[in-house]
């Protein structure tokens, strides 16, 4: 999933990888709360992820409105696909 958005976001090598290490970040403290483990987060993570999570979406949108969406997802492979 990450390398997926980081190439659809990224606009070079350093930007994907960013974009990846905010995913991830965001993915695992979702896992953690969807699998009830929030009250071991503190505060401070749960609302970084929430953040994290709210920019990379935001991006998304606006990237998708400005652009459109890649003409072939499937051509987007990564993360075991």
């Amino acid at each position: 999933m990450q390398d997926k958005i980081s190439r659809v976001l990224g606009t070079d090598d350093e930007s994907r990888e960013r974009i990846k290490v905010k995913v991830k970040e965001f993915y695992n403290a979702r896992s953690e709360i969807v699998h009830g483990k929030r009250d071991k987060m503190s505060p401070l993570r749960t609302d970084a992820a929430f953040y994290k999570g709210f920019r990379i979406a935001r991006q998304s949108v606006f990237k998708l409105l400005s652009e459109g969406a890649p003409e072939d997802w499937n051509a987007l492979k990564g993360d075991g696909d």
